[in-house]
């Protein structure tokens, strides 16, 4: 009864039959990528996990915290400026992903020099970190090969990507079960694989959009043109900072205050609170090209489709927070193992920030669709501000759970609450208000 509830809202209110189909096809292959990777993925990261240890996986976790702060750069905000570029102007779409690519390269090669140069400064009697830091670095740089992501986006054919992307999961998923079972895994090889992976699944994206749509040798670069990308998306590359700082600055600061071991059970109900926040990154960027259109046409309408997806994510938070919040012991217990076990109660706390996390992706397009980046920003940065003065009064006296809850306090505070005070936002926060009443017109 709860099901057809929801999927009778999703009917009645989400796009056309023709549109929805294709929304639909979309969703599920995006769905059934992710369960490829949760199926392999997380069987071989808790294997990883243990083998490892509490201290060499929490080193590995910093260095990637490390990176992911410094990739935020490198992205450039690009990824839905492009892809909204190229549903309102199709004609232009060699242009946009040539340019494109050009400010990624160059923001993932500065990225890589920085990031490797700020370890050795940051952490000079942590060589092992450092090694980390430099080879995931380097990762950032493959990245800019993503830009044909942007292009399938627009198009709403997600499958051609996760062909591409899986295919080099799954070969470097066997390497890791290999060297597990040789018990010659080192985490430095574990860096390496992961930029591996990054590299082969950026030459396939190329080459299967070479395949089966058009040469990457057609793309164009214009100058007037990065600067018009820039100008849209300067406001979203300092918000993807801040955003990362409130979401894996965390990581960082226990890895400071209480050492790597600490990291690493924090990671661990990371990974497992986390497992699910693809959903609303997937629903939110295969609706993205219908809201822009929509917008256009009934503002009404407009709204009434956020409202659904609202709803839909709430349904879908709130009964996976439940579960998770009385399991995590076990959860913990069977994933992780023993040494692990003081992940449970992390895990029982942050598994909540789904619900406003869920709201936030859900509601992130709004700002680009209204030309509202420096809106995004400004959140964003008070978001991280907040964050960070939680985690130095929370982490001393809490460890791990009292970063877990700054984390869920930042994500109420930004995905939510914030958004009452600007005239300009006011109505997503009535829209968020009012779909926490799941069945209510």
């Amino acid at each position: 009864m709860f099901i057809q509830k929801i999927y009778k809202r999703s009917k009645d209110f989400f796009f056309s039959s023709t549109s929805r189909t294709k929304i639909t096809v979309n969703v599920l292959w995006q769905v059934g990528d992710k369960f490829i990777r949760m199926g392999m993925g997380l069987i071989v990261l808790f294997w990883i996990g243990r083998f490892l240890g509490t201290e060499q996986f929490g080193a590995f976790n910093i260095a990637l915290a490390y990176i992911t702060l410094f990739g935020a750069f490198a992205n450039l905000g690009l990824d839905d400026i492009a892809a909204k570029a190229i549903v309102n102007d199709p004609m232009r779409t060699s242009m946009i992903l040539g340019s494109t690519f050009v400010l990624k390269f160059i923001g993932g090669v500065f990225v890589c020099l920085v990031a490797s140069i700020s370890i050795l400064l940051v952490s000079p009697d942590k060589p092992v970190e450092q090694i980390l830091v430099i080879i995931l670095s380097v990762s950032v740089v493959f990245q800019a090969l993503n830009t044909i992501d942007f292009y399938y986006v627009a198009k709403v054919q997600s499958r051609y990507s996760i062909i591409a992307k899986n295919i080099p999961f799954l070969l470097v998923s066997v390497i890791k079960i290999v060297l597990l079972l040789t018990a010659r895994l080192t985490v430095v090889q574990l860096a390496v694989l992961t930029s591996f992976e990054t590299l082969m699944a950026g030459l396939l994206l190329v080459f299967f959009y070479q395949k089966s749509h058009a040469s990457v040798r057609k793309w164009k670069v214009s100058l007037p043109y990065c600067k018009e990308l820039l100008k849209q998306s300067w406001p979203l590359i300092f918000s993807a900072l801040v955003i990362t700082i409130y979401t894996r600055i965390d990581q960082i600061m226990i890895g400071k205050m209480l050492g790597e071991s600490e990291v690493g059970i924090y990671s661990a109900a990371l990974r497992i609170s986390e497992i699910w926040f693809f959903l609303p990154v997937i629903m939110a960027a295969s609706i993205y090209p219908n809201l822009i259109e929509t917008r256009k046409q009934d503002i009404q309408l407009y709204q009434k489709r956020h409202l659904t997806l609202f709803r839909l994510m709430n349904a879908i938070t709130f009964s996976g927070a439940l579960l998770i919040t009385f399991c995590s012991e076990f959860i913990i217990k069977i994933s992780w193992g023993e040494s692990f076990i003081d992940a449970a109660p992390i895990l029982s706390i942050h598994i909540w920030t789904g619900v406003f996390f869920f709201l936030g992706m859900g509601g992130s397009r709004f700002y680009i669709i209204e030309n509202l980046q420096y809106l995004h920003f400004r959140r964003t940065l008070c978001g991280a501000i907040l964050n960070i003065v939680l985690n130095f009064i929370l982490i001393p006296r809490y460890g791990g759970v009292g970063a877990a809850i700054g984390i869920l306090i930042t994500q109420f505070f930004v995905s939510y609450f914030v958004e009452l005070f600007s005239p300009k936002t006011r109505i997503l926060f009535l829209l968020k208000s009012k779909s926490f009443l799941l069945f209510k017109n």
